[in-house]
């Protein structure tokens, strides 16, 4: 098996709902490390939705964005987050997606 990319995806409202449907079940090459969200009760609906056992839980963005293991991030906040992200995700040396 190829080595999968590891995402995690900062935001679980809708518009991150759909990105995680798509990193988890439509990229073969991609594989959803970490959903970051404040809402701790969406972020986990999320990942029993979408069976992925594999996916941990963060509150915080910058845990997720920090972690080794994760090589990029996607970014589905409400704008108005957006340039903090993408600032934090570039310190940290990774790509990001942000929609």
């Amino acid at each position: 098996m190829a080595a999968r990319l590891n995402v995690a995806l900062v935001g679980a409202g809708l518009m991150g709902s759909f990105h995680a449907e798509t990193l988890a079940h439509r990229l073969p090459g991609a594989h959803l490390a970490v959903i970051a969200d404040a809402d701790e009760a969406k972020a986990r609906e999320l990942i029993a939705r979408l069976e992925l056992d594999d996916t941990r839980y963060e509150q915080d963005a910058r845990a997720a964005v920090d972690d080794p293991s994760v090589q990029a991030v996607a970014i589905a906040t409400p704008a108005r987050f957006h340039a903090d992200l993408i600032v934090m995700v570039a310190k940290a040396g990774k790509p990001s997606f942000t929609e």
